[in-house]
């Protein structure tokens, strides 16, 4: 564990290094003629297969449903998927942040090479300025793959089968559209490497009509900096001391709920009510395990609100609402009627 006077320092050394990383990608793909893509809202405008965009394909998808032709994009997306959800009252490790940005490109199969020759640009980018190792995790059944990485570099390094064949296998919620992949892994050490995005070959039925790379930004900057959980890279994290599972998984729950609750999401009976119900109620339990008061929660949480939307009415909510349910709770109400009751009691102003 670090010092807290060198966590602090740590933790703002990922976030110079997320607007770095975002940039190298841009001028990547900017060099081999991408256009830059706006990205989609958090709940998704253009992917019904998803409650929320979890990853940049939400915002291509479109090229691939209408078959578009001769294109080339890169992003920056920001994404949520809600996994650790069923994490916040088990105290487990989490390696990966609900909330987090992705950088991503896609392009029709006519221009193969080049997003092929961008994300080699990007691998060796990052070790030129991170002084780190990479590979590319592969399986050796993807004979295309192989040879469409080495025609554009003759030593790229490819590492084989080190996963199941199922683990380089891709679905993107759309009938008989699939992916084949190949993970673009890195190292500090030159031993033990984390995968940390994807360069896919997109396939309808089996014929080629598109290829993706999609990176996690946080996942990124965490690996390459020795960390192994994208929540330490949540701007939070820079606020409290190197924190430990339950706080880890406490700030994940704080912003992914400022980010429901931004898209004026409830937490009610529908698909996205319930997952913000499940985090909401999960604050609770985490507050509790990691010994954080509602001021000190609350404190983090409008630190963060007011700096990347300007407000504090999301945190308000959150802190009602879980003095009501902890209030609740103590009264020994059953689970389904506090639901009940904080449909009702609780409002977003």
């Amino acid at each position: 564990m670090l010092q807290p006077n060198k966590w602090k320092t740590s933790a703002l050394n990922l976030q110079q290094d997320k607007e770095l990383i975002a940039d190298v990608f841009a001028e990547c793909f900017k060099n081999k003629s991408f256009d830059f893509h706006a990205p989609d809202a958090l709940v998704p405008s253009r992917d019904d297969s998803t409650l929320f965009t979890g990853s940049t394909i939400s915002t291509f998808k479109y090229l691939l449903k209408f078959n578009e032709k001769n294109y080339r994009y890169f992003t920056r997306q920001r994404c949520l998927r809600t996994q650790n959800s069923e994490l916040l009252s088990k105290g487990e490790y989490p390696k990966w942040s609900s909330l987090f940005e992705s950088v991503g490109a896609i392009c029709s199969i006519d221009y193969q090479r080049e997003i092929v020759s961008s994300t080699l640009d990007f691998a060796k980018k990052l070790k030129y300025l991170k002084g780190i190792d990479y590979r590319f995790n592969i399986s050796s059944s993807d004979i295309d793959l192989q040879k469409l990485l080495i025609s554009c570099d003759q030593n790229v390094p490819l590492h084989f089968d080190s996963q199941p064949k199922s683990y380089y296998c891709h679905v993107f919620g759309m009938e008989n559209v699939s992916g084949r992949n190949c993970n673009l892994a890195v190292s500090i050490d030159g031993r033990e490497f984390s995968d940390i995005g994807n360069l896919i070959i997109i396939e309808h039925f089996s014929e080629k009509i598109a290829l993706e790379s999609a990176f996690g930004i946080e996942t990124i900057v965490t690996r390459i900096n020795g960390l192994d959980s994208s929540i330490l890279a949540l701007p939070p994290c820079m606020n409290v001391e190197y924190p430990d599972s339950n706080m880890l998984l406490l700030i994940d729950a704080l912003v992914s709920c400022i980010a429901i609750l931004s898209m004026k999401i409830k937490p009610v009976a529908t698909n996205r009510g319930r997952v913000l119900r499940r985090y909401l109620q999960g604050l609770s339990y985490l507050r509790i395990h990691s010994n954080t008061s509602i001021d000190e929660m609350e404190n983090l949480a409008e630190r963060y609100e007011r700096k990347f939307f300007g407000s504090n009415y999301m945190t308000h909510f959150i802190v009602n609402y879980i003095q009501h349910y902890e209030q609740l709770r103590l009264e020994g109400i059953n689970e389904n009627v506090i639901n009940k009751i904080l449909t009702k009691k609780t409002q977003i102003v």
